[in-house]
């Protein structure tokens, strides 16, 4: 809703809580996106990804970026 910096600092917080949960390097990766940091949201979709790779939001999200993105 337009408040990317309180989503980022609540990222980080799911992550520094549970560094393994692929949801919240998604969520990262879909903040920096939404602020046009593409090299960090790569980093972070590749993380959620690497971390669950059949989490088919991460799939279908990191497919939608990549395409927006000429990356695929």
């Amino acid at each position: 809703m337009g408040e990317l910096d309180k989503a980022l600092e609540w990222n980080f917080k799911t992550i520094n809580i549970d560094p393994f949960y692929a949801p919240g390097y998604l969520h990262l990766a879909q903040s920096y996106q939404a602020q046009g940091k593409n090299e960090l949201a790569k980093r972070n979709f590749m993380k959620a990804l690497e971390l669950k790779p059949d989490y088919q939001l991460a799939i279908d999200a990191y497919e939608r970026f990549a395409k927006l993105n000429n990356r695929l």
